[in-house]
């Protein structure tokens, strides 16, 4: 019962289900963050470490230690910080700074060159600052005479821990697993086992405290942000929270303006005010005219500091395709399953690390849940070692074949990638998405044949679902929303075959 008091036994807080139930919602009310059943209990043996440390035997004394306001704040902060951990690097997803490099950056350059000559770039969710500073290096080598331009780049949290680390610039060797050696000498000094940030990166990027779940979201003092990165960070809210966020950042992104989001994350089911932009080994997100009014917002030195952190000590300032179909439709999967330890929560040690004491059900599950959280954070290379494990031991499993395709396509395995396709299909024929995506691969190969034909599958496969019926692997979508990708891009193949025929 919440509020009854608990008895510590071998320095653990025992917690009832009211009381992670009381958990889950002073999460989610404060930071948007969902923790399903499994996520919460994966969390147990951390909350009742974090009880200890603030010296409360039971959860419902520090419920109701929280309920005062003066404590409120302060302490929900802290929690969450406590509970979550921010695993990144480096220009983490490089296609992705290859596309701000050669593409964003040169048509930014090409419209403002007799203009005003600003950037202005917003990392949501920035962790402990290697994408935005990944961000700043990508800007100093691409754009010619940077000191020239009035640029700005946002870098924010909701945890304040993180920003205090981002604000120190210290880095071990992991953070660097997407660096050549040549761009880590150029923009770091060793310090001991360590690597310090130059003085000319730091300084182009200002860290702030922010909640996503806030109604008024910060704008440039001048116009709206150019670009706004979001990556691996929608995944862990609900789809009503999402549509607010995505809602907000289209009200604050200039018209011509690009959107990214995590590989495991997609808009579709999400929102109509986007469409995708195509840039082959990855996308962004634009807004479709007119369709996203530009209000509310605030600039940034007029923001109030009622929603400020108390912890941020600076003023903001201003400082000197395809529609729907890609990738993160199926990637979306990896944040909805229903494994143990998802990229965003501490190792609970829940796992049976154990081969030896372990079953062959258990270390499936097991070597899932790694590969997941290696995917989840960019670590391709573990993510394909671990499911490579779970076939060793079951050959005909499919989530493992089906993630072994996507994590080969991260990797540039094409060849791999289409063969687990078609492994998967061959253990489950009626595994939608394994068509699907295998149809998108034929497509951007330019084998319209293939493409046609496994879009077709796809079509078939789909009737015997509900329109409404979620699809697996799809992270939520439904059999209709798939059925019209799969009808739009049969029609451009079509017209495309047409075209084609015509020229000859």
């Amino acid at each position: 019962m919440v509020g009854k008091e608990k008895v510590v036994e071998n320095t653990v807080v025992r917690l009832s289900a009211a009381d992670m139930k009381l958990f889950q919602d002073l999460i989610r009310d404060h930071s948007g963050i969902h923790l399903d059943e499994i996520k919460c209990n994966s969390l147990i043996p951390v909350i009742s470490r974090y009880l200890l440390k603030k010296n409360f035997n039971s959860f419902g004394k520090y419920y109701r230690f929280l309920q005062q306001d003066r404590h409120y704040e302060v302490e929900v902060r802290d929690l969450i910080s406590y509970v979550t951990i921010n695993e990144t690097s480096f220009f983490r997803n490089p296609a992705q700074f290859t596309v701000l490099g050669d593409h964003i950056l040169p048509g930014i350059i090409s419209e403002r060159f007799n203009k005003t000559q600003n950037l202005k770039i917003w990392s949501a969710g920035c962790a402990t600052g290697e994408e935005p500073y990944s961000i700043a290096m990508t800007i100093m080598e691409k754009l010619p005479f940077p000191e020239k331009w009035d640029i700005e780049i946002l870098a924010t949290d909701i945890d304040y821990n993180v920003i205090k680390k981002a604000e120190k610039c210290i880095y071990n060797q992991r953070a660097f697993r997407n660096v050549s050696k040549s761009r880590q000498e150029k923009y770091f000094n060793q310090v001991n086992k360590q690597y310090e940030l130059k003085q000319n990166v730091r300084k182009m990027v200002d860290f702030r405290e922010f909640n996503l779940k806030q109604a008024v979201y910060p704008v440039p003092e001048q116009g709206n942000w150019d670009i706004i990165f979001c990556r691996n960070v929608i995944i862990y809210f609900d789809s009503e929270f999402t549509r607010q966020i995505i809602g907000n950042f289209g009200r604050c992104l200039d018209e011509k303006g690009h959107l990214f989001l995590g590989h495991s994350e997609t808009l579709l089911g999400i929102s109509d005010g986007f469409s995708i932009v195509d840039f082959g080994n990855t996308h962004a997100y634009k807004i479709k005219d007119n369709t996203i009014s530009k209000t509310p917002s605030v600039k940034l030195k007029q923001q109030s500091k009622a929603v400020r952190s108390e912890y941020a000590n600076k003023n903001f300032s201003s400082r000197k395709t395809s529609k729907r179909d890609n990738m993160a439709l199926t990637n979306d999967y990896l944040a909805k399953d229903s494994f143990v330890s998802p990229t965003k929560l501490k190792n609970t040690g829940d796992l049976n690390t154990n081969a030896g004491a372990a079953n062959g059900k258990t270390l499936v599950d097991y070597y899932l849940a790694k590969g997941k959280s290696s995917a989840d954070t960019g670590d391709y290379v573990s993510a394909s070692e671990s499911y490579q494990k779970v076939l060793e031991i079951d050959p005909l499993c499919v989530d493992a074949h089906f993630f072994m395709a996507l994590v080969s396509e991260n990797l540039s395995e094409i060849d791999r990638a289409v063969e687990e396709y078609q492994k998967t299909i061959y253990v489950d024929d009626s595994c939608v998405l394994a068509h699907f995506n295998l149809a998108r691969l034929y497509r951007l190969a330019g084998n319209q044949q293939s493409a046609v034909r496994e879009y077709r599958n796809t079509v078939r496969k789909l009737q015997q679902f509900s329109e409404d019926e979620e699809i697996k692997f799809s992270g939520g979508f439904s059999a209709r929303l798939i059925d019209e990708i799969c009808h739009q891009k049969l029609k451009q193949l079509e017209e495309d075959t047409s075209q084609s025929e015509i020229q000859t």
